[in-house]
């Protein structure tokens, strides 16, 4: 498939061109994908909150509609998932956390150790807690 230059230049030319246009479009579609379920909630709130609020006896309420029903599965769906990359993002952010006070912890002893004991002590081996670092 790629033996000739012609070929890879093809190849290279629809990699270029035509997996940007997918990322965009993959975008794209969320967005409004979101941006749907969002309008759809905000609608159903507002329906409740105006119902609600009413001086007058509310009537019995209706049950939703199947749209309205598979609406809310949706969001949920979706705010169930970005709960979850959170989480995933928050747990990533407290490991690199600790990856980095543990590498500034390090360079605060080189550091000490360098003052101390001259141009030679960056060449001598940090030990800490049992373990050469």
């Amino acid at each position: 498939m790629l033996e000739t230059v012609r070929s890879r230049r093809r190849f290279g030319a629809a990699v270029v061109l035509l997996l940007p246009i997918c990322v965009a479009g993959g975008y794209y579609l969320r967005v409004q994908r979101d941006q749907e379920l969002i309008e759809t909630a905000s609608h159903l709130v507002n329906n409740n909150n105006s119902s609600s609020s009413s001086a007058a006896p509310s009537p019995a309420r209706t049950p939703l509609t199947s749209a309205q029903h598979l609406a809310l599965l949706r969001e949920s769906a979706a705010v169930q998932e970005r709960l979850e990359m959170l989480d995933r993002k928050e747990i990533q952010l407290e490991k690199d956390i600790a990856e980095l006070q543990v590498k500034l912890d390090r360079a605060r002893d080189k550091r000490r150790q360098a003052a101390e004991g001259g141009p030679g002590a960056t060449a001598q081996r940090v030990v800490t807690e049992g373990k050469a670092v």
